[in-house]
């Protein structure tokens, strides 16, 4: 038989079709997780052996002399359950701001800076001693933060590079990218129960078998990136 007839390559077509088909990878084996953080918790320079790990806010900024002083804020995220089998493809940091003091049209440029220290407690963490981050900084947040709503960084890179590592947790420590006096945010924590689906959330694209579930939230709009 002639392989130049119509039939054969017809054939020949469906064929290579399948093959191509078959070597894409399916939609279905990507997934999008939301955790929960399983730690959050500020420090303040003006309480430096303070432990804030129970409050319900998660503050910001530069507070004196109001009430207090430099505020950072720390975050940590369980991702045990990705498996080596899964690939990060994108993730994003989650806050709900819902208090801002200072001048309202004040632009704030908010930094997510990795932390390199992994494993710490919200029940232990001061000013004094905090779990170590990185200089530079992950990814910038500059807005007025009005009005209340969701911010978002770009945590992509550090959670792939966690992941890589084997490592169960990955987090941030949040704080202003440039000093600014008696200025600051507050932050919905985890502790914030009245309204639980306003906890600091992170938000994974991987793709793969499934190996990690959702906490239970419902779905958020992000206002600020």
């Amino acid at each position: 038989m002639n392989c130049n007839t119509p039939k054969a390559a017809l054939v020949t077509t469906i064929l290579t079709s399948v093959l191509l088909f078959l070597a894409v990878p399916a939609l279905a084996d990507v997934h999008t997780v939301n955790w929960v953080a399983t730690d959050d918790a500020c420090v303040d320079s003006a309480f430096p052996n303070a432990n804030y790990g129970t409050s319900i806010n998660l503050y910001v900024g530069d507070r004196a002399p109001a009430a207090g002083g430099t505020c950072l804020t720390f975050l940590q995220f369980d991702i045990s359950d990705l498996t080596p089998a899964n690939e990060v493809l994108n993730a994003e940091l989650l806050l709900r701001k819902h208090e801002k003091y200072g001048a309202p049209d004040t632009q704030m440029p908010v930094s997510v800076h990795h932390i390199t220290m992994p494993g710490w407690s919200e029940n232990a963490i001061t000013w004094n001693a905090p779990p170590g981050y990185t200089t530079a900084a992950t990814a910038t947040v500059t807005a007025t933060f009005n009005p209340p709503g969701w911010a978002a960084w770009d945590v992509t890179a550090d959670v792939i590079a966690d992941h890589a590592q084997n490592r169960s947790q990955t987090g941030w420590c949040v704080k202003f990218a440039q000093p600014l006096s008696w200025l600051w945010l507050n932050f919905y924590s985890r502790e914030q129960v009245p309204m639980p689906d306003y906890r600091p959330q992170l938000v994974i694209t991987y793709s793969g078998p499934v190996g990690a579930e959702s906490s239970s939230w419902s779905e958020v709009k992000s206002l600020y990136r």
